[in-house]
């Protein structure tokens, strides 16, 4: 099953705080697989992300391994909460897409290319995932 725009709520950085998953794919025995997706052109310098709007004005934009990070971790947590005898949390992946780019090698320690969905993967995605 396939989940899109998980809205969730729970502490972040020490206080509570909105969240989202943008795609969550759950499988009966593969666990869960949670995917947070980036459009447009994305780039990165100096380790901080941004999306090139209109005019090639460059827009800040928050670092997506980070973010794919806090939501595994969050649904995780949550649903080990809630389901008896899963105590330890399920089997949980993440992924970060880039549907507008390709990406040719990984995105430093955090971001290696084995976790990353581009413009390429989309063409199989079934595979790619």
């Amino acid at each position: 099953m396939v989940f899109h725009n998980i809205r969730w709520q729970a502490l972040r950085r020490g206080r509570q705080g909105d969240g989202e998953t943008d795609f969550a794919l759950f499988h009966p025995t593969n666990g869960i697989f949670v995917i947070e997706a980036k459009g447009g052109e994305i780039l990165t310098q100096e380790g901080q992300y941004f999306r090139r709007l209109s005019a090639g004005r460059l827009d800040r934009i928050d670092d997506p391994f980070e973010q794919v990070e806090a939501c595994k971790r969050h649904l995780s947590d949550f649903l080990a909460s809630q389901i008896e005898g899963l105590s330890g949390g399920p089997r949980v992946g993440r992924a970060v897409a880039f549907p507008h780019v390709r990406v040719q090698d990984g995105l430093g320690p955090q971001g290696p290319r084995e976790i990353i969905l581009d413009a390429g993967d989309l063409e199989q995605i079934e595979r790619s995932i």
